[in-house]
């Protein structure tokens, strides 16, 4: 996913698709028509924001939440792993068994129903 990304990807400033390698070292692309530099970072985002919307419009899951580990826009949620720092989060609930939507994709292993019980368990 993160390569497909990567190839649609058009230029911020300028919209162009000639988007090449750097050889400098802080800098991994180039936009060739107006030389705009791109780190590995802004590239792996904006490059998985342009290519994913919030939702899919047939209703299911957004491809693409925020890694609840490096806090960025880059969890891929069907690959179950983020395009930038590589962790992966728990798609179960260890309680109760159900799917953990891309929402509540968390550094724990609770859907959020689960959390707020184990939370008022807690509490008491």
């Amino acid at each position: 996913m993160l390569l497909e990304a990567v190839i649609e990807f058009q230029c911020l400033d300028c919209g162009s698709d000639l988007i090449t390698t750097s050889d400098k070292e802080e800098v991994l692309c180039v936009c060739r028509s107006c030389e705009r530099e791109y780190s590995f970072k802004e590239l792996t985002e904006e490059s998985l924001l342009q290519l994913y919307s919030s939702y899919n419009s047939d209703g299911n899951e957004p491809e693409l939440a925020t890694c609840p580990f490096c806090l960025e826009e880059s969890y891929l949620y069907y690959e179950k792993q983020c395009a930038l720092c590589g962790e992966t989060a728990a798609h179960e609930c260890i309680r109760c068994g159900s799917e953990i939507p891309a929402e509540e994709i968390s550094d724990d292993n609770l859907c959020s129903y689960c959390n707020y019980m184990q939370e008022k368990l807690m509490s008491e």
